[in-house]
Parts: C-alpha cells; structure tokens; sequence
C-alpha cells in the first residue's frame, strides 16, 4: 500500500504540474507544486502521517484564488486534492496493516 501510495503523489505532482497548461497564474502553480512536495515529504518522513494532510491547505488556497480564472484550473485542483487525500490515506492505512 506503501508504494501505491507514492505513486498516487506522483501522479499528484504530476497533476500540479499540468496546471500550467490551463490558464491559472505561475504563483499558483508553483505554490501548489511546493504544498504538494510537502506533503509527500512529511507523510514519508514523520512517524504521524496524518501531517500530510497540511498540504491540502496549500492547494485549497490555489483553489480558492485561481477558481475565477478558469473552470478546467479548478478541476485541475479538485483532482489534486482528491489524489492528495487519498495519498495520505493509503499511507495512514499501510501503517495500520503493517504494524512496526
């Protein structure tokens, strides 16, 4: 579950990457890539996993300033908060399947 985890950050990443295809500005972009990234990190490195859920807030906020630029942008975002919550959560359940 682990791995499936990570490959849902990647496509993620990925996701977050792809909005600058769509007409959302740079900033927001990058500070979805960068929300993204933490959370990847902190889900992977700290024993709580239930702190990657603190990049949702990251591209919460992208939702909330680049919604009014485009409709495609914003279910760029929406997606990316999907595959972000799921992410963590297949981490958090990895965990409890696999007790250390």
């Amino acid at each position: 579950m682990r791995r499936f985890s990570n490959i849902l950050f990647a496509l993620d990443l990925a996701c977050g990457l792809f909005l600058n295809s769509v007409a959302i500005p740079a900033a927001f972009v990058w500070l979805a890539v960068l929300s993204i990234s933490v959370s990847a990190i902190l889900t992977n490195r700290i024993r709580v996993r239930a702190a990657g859920l603190a990049g949702i807030g990251g591209v919460s906020l992208v939702y909330h300033l680049g919604s009014c630029c485009s409709l495609p942008g914003a279910m760029i975002v929406a997606a990316c908060m999907g595959l972000l919550f799921g992410a963590v959560l297949l981490a958090i359940l990895a965990d409890r399947s696999n007790p250390s």
